[in-house]
């Protein structure tokens, strides 16, 4: 009875993994489901990079200077002293690259709400669901299974995300700002608060 157990037990995760890949496959083999999946959070990126590179150079420091963002760059120099010695551009440059890990939450749940879409669709058109369901699977395995199925990727995009930013913010001439910009609780929100973002999104 034990040996039985024993052998259905290590058997879990060669069942998880089994449903897992059986996801990707369905998921990722479909080019409309993967190029959604994986640009749509690029694009995110980008967006956020060009959107300081034209605030930078067409609103022009005292424009900057004139908004709410006043403020919010006050508070900033408040935490960060080393910012007073910038100029009022690259003082802006530096509070919106500490925004962008609040965009890299955004891509995990986006993510989520995608794979179960598409997993939904896919599975409703191939009718896969039914012969998984009539296999010895356990319903908390079938759930786990599909929860990693888009908790890995999103994880992976969302990390290549935030490092494509930082390439960015380098190819933009401003690797300078880097040391201003890495601070503890960019992260913490990258490998804390982004991976528990995920797991949230797919329970």
């Amino acid at each position: 009875m034990k040996a039985g157990e024993s052998m259905a037990e290590s058997a879990v995760p060669g069942r998880i993994a089994n449903i897992i890949i059986k996801e990707w496959q369905t998921t990722f083999g479909n080019l409309n489901s993967a190029l959604f999946i994986t640009l749509l959070p690029l694009l995110i990126t980008v967006q956020a990079l060009v959107l300081i590179v034209l605030v930078s150079r067409f609103a022009g420091g005292e424009a900057l200077m004139d908004t709410i963002l006043r403020t919010g760059v006050a508070k900033l120099e408040e935490m960060m002293p080393t910012l007073s010695s910038l100029p009022v551009i690259e003082k802006f440059q530096v509070f919106f690259f500490l925004q962008f890990p609040i965009y890299l939450l955004l891509i995990p749940i986006m993510i989520a709400i995608s794979f179960a879409t598409f997993s939904i669709i896919e599975e409703k058109q191939m009718r896969t669901l039914e012969p998984l369901l009539a296999t010895p699977v356990s319903t908390w395995e079938l759930l786990l299974g599909k929860a990693l199925a888009g908790a890995i990727p999103a994880l992976i995009i969302t990390w290549v995300c935030a490092g494509l930013f930082l390439v960015g913010v380098v190819w933009m001439g401003l690797a300078h700002l880097l040391s201003l910009v890495l601070t503890p609780s960019w992260f913490i929100s990258l490998f804390l608060l982004v991976p528990l973002v995920t797991v949230l999104s797919f329970m």
